[in-house]
């Protein structure tokens, strides 16, 4: 959470006003939030964090070494799929507008990290037609920002890489109210005096163009905004306020970046703190109902498989019971014929007894003829009937192993099927207690969606954002 600054001003003149600005004031923290593009991924690759931050620690020594008791946070950054070919002051306004799809959320996005600022880093390129572009806030309000428009205008681009280390803290000197010196502007942004400063020749201070003072790019800057307190190269930094040339970016400075610092009071942060908890919470009913969705559609899958299983084996024991029945007539009839190939084995036998009686009884050569002809034939349906006999008892022993098989198969289905209906029981009863836990889930889930719903619109805010 940003802390509440306390920042004591007294008897200074500003436009009529007696202030002062304590030198004891307690630094100020601005947290930023950092958009960048595909182009940054391609110079910094997987932490492109790394480079915001010692930007900012660069932008940091300056206020420090300026007297400015000032200091930047870097709260987020988020990448955004936006080109890095165009010029700066389209980008600046695409940004600041959300005139681009690639920055829909930076809105949402600044409320929840409750970001005073936001910077779009992009590499340098020609075409952006400079090193970086801001808007210049609280203009002509002589270093009041308590206009709500001023929050809405903390917006930048920056070139990351390519123009110094200086240029985060240029850019954002324009956001808190300086323009950049009198030989180019003339007069001052949110003062008169909100200006930066140079000597020919000599140096430039961080708001002052180098090319307007007539010194190198690099050697000429001194980083350090302009502050009539400080000594740049043995000369002064500034020129004092009440001069009619004043240039005096610190004691400006020292004025503007704790107002936005406190752009998100403690109000919106204890807000802010409750939706996250309640987005949280919300998030968290939302894991737990999609589970418990997922846990009784599995069992309501497991039920019907079960009942599908029942409905299987009931009709095979239908059809066990219809072939097992078969099997018995089957059975049965082969009975009937073993009973009747045993009879005529039995009729046959006795014949048989009866033909060799009567060849032993034969007195004379025709009648023993005879009586051998007709046992020959007798002897001959004797093998056959025992024949046909032994193929009937075969068939029979076949027919009494088909139907033990019938009856053992309906007996294993019987049973599945009674394993299947416990088993049905036991998953149904678990399936009404799934049920149960969904609907818990579900009215948990609505509850902290509906909360969350409520302190979502009491922020403004039409959804939660995703970095």
């Amino acid at each position: 959470m940003k802390r509440v600054i306390q920042f004591v001003l007294s008897m200074v003149l500003v436009a009529g006003v007696c202030l002062k600005a304590n030198a004891q004031s307690p630094v100020a923290t601005i947290d930023v939030l950092v958009a960048y593009t595909p182009g940054t991924v391609a110079y910094y690759g997987d932490d492109p964090e790394s480079r915001f931050n010692h930007l900012f620690a660069v932008t940091n020594k300056i206020f420090a070494d300026s007297q400015i008791n000032l200091q930047l946070r870097l709260v987020h950054s988020v990448f955004v799929d936006y080109t890095d070919d165009n010029d700066g002051g389209t980008a600046l306004h695409d940004l600041t507008y959300a005139g681009d799809p690639a920055f829909a959320k930076i809105a949402a996005l600044r409320e929840q990290y409750q970001a005073d600022m936001v910077i779009l880093y992009r590499p340098y390129a020609e075409i952006h037609g400079g090193c970086g572009v801001a808007w210049i806030g609280g203009e002509g309000t002589n270093a009041d920002f308590s206009g709500y428009y001023n929050r809405d205008y903390q917006y930048s681009h920056i070139a990351v890489n390519g123009c110094g280390d200086f240029v985060t803290a240029h850019e954002l000197g324009h956001n808190l109210g300086l323009r950049h010196s009198r030989v180019q502007d003339g007069t001052g942004g949110t003062t008169d005096y909100a200006l930066g400063h140079g000597e020919m020749g000599e140096f430039t201070t961080i708001m002052a163009y180098q090319s307007a003072y007539d010194v190198d790019y690099w050697a000429g800057k001194v980083y350090k905004y302009s502050n009539p307190q400080l000594d740049c190269r043995g000369l002064p930094c500034g020129v004092d306020r009440n001069e009619p040339m004043g240039a005096d970016a610190h004691f400006v400075l020292n004025l503007t970046g704790p107002q936005v610092a406190q752009f998100y009071n403690a109000e919106n942060q204890a807000l802010s703190g409750e939706l996250q908890s309640a987005y949280q919470q919300m998030q968290d009913a939302k894991a737990d109902y999609q589970k418990a969705l997922a846990d009784f559609n599995e069992s309501a899958a497991s039920l019907e498989a079960l009942a599908e299983q029942k409905d299987l084996t009931r009709n095979k024991i239908v059809a066990f019971k219809k072939a097992t029945t078969q099997h018995v007539q089957d059975y049965e009839g082969v009975i009937q014929q073993f009973k009747l190939a045993v009879q005529l084995v039995t009729q046959s036998r006795n014949r048989l007894s009866q033909s060799a009686a009567v060849l032993q009884a034969a007195k004379d050569p025709e009648s023993e003829k005879r009586a051998k002809q007709n046992l020959q034939r007798v002897v001959e349906n004797f093998e056959r009937f025992n024949g046909a006999a032994y193929q009937v008892y075969q068939e029979l022993e076949r027919q009494v192993i088909t139907l033990n098989q019938g009856k053992q198969s309906l007996a294993t289905a019987l049973q599945q099927l009674q394993t299947l209906a416990e088993r049905w029981l036991q998953q149904n009863q678990t399936h009404s207690e799934y049920q149960g836990v969904l609907q818990a889930a579900e009215q948990k889930w609505n509850h902290f969606n509906a909360r969350y719903k409520t302190l979502l619109s009491a922020a403004g805010l039409s959804a939660y954002p995703q970095s």
